[in-house]
């Protein structure tokens, strides 16, 4: 059995992952990636680590995303999810790439 990926995140959408909010994540700079085990790790503490087992890997473009993957990620609305990832990448144009991992924990998973 292969080592987990490791996946740095930012510490607030961490807060959304660890309470359970949000059971997916969208990155922009993510250009390959495979199903299986991870472990999501926050940006500003590394002691705060979640497992999880990524079963849906999706790509699409930042305009193509949707109310129902701004809800996976732990918004409420659409324009918050655009919001957070535009905090992250301000260079985020409408035909930009973006990745769509989803997961389940790793607990809930075995």
């Amino acid at each position: 059995m292969s080592e987990p990926l490791v996946v740095t995140v930012p510490g607030e959408r961490m807060g959304l992952i660890r309470m359970g909010r949000a059971t997916a994540m969208v990155l922009s700079n993510a250009v390959a990636a495979v199903l299986g085990d991870y472990v999501l790790v926050d940006e500003t503490a590394n002691h705060i680590q979640v497992p999880v087992v990524i079963h849906r890997i999706s790509y699409t473009v930042f305009s193509g995303l949707t109310t129902d993957d701004a809800l996976a990620c732990g918004h409420a609305y659409l324009h918050e999810l655009e919001a957070a990832l535009r905090k992250e990448n301000p260079h985020l144009e409408p035909e930009s790439p973006v990745t769509i991992f989803q997961w389940t924990l790793a607990r809930e998973a075995a």
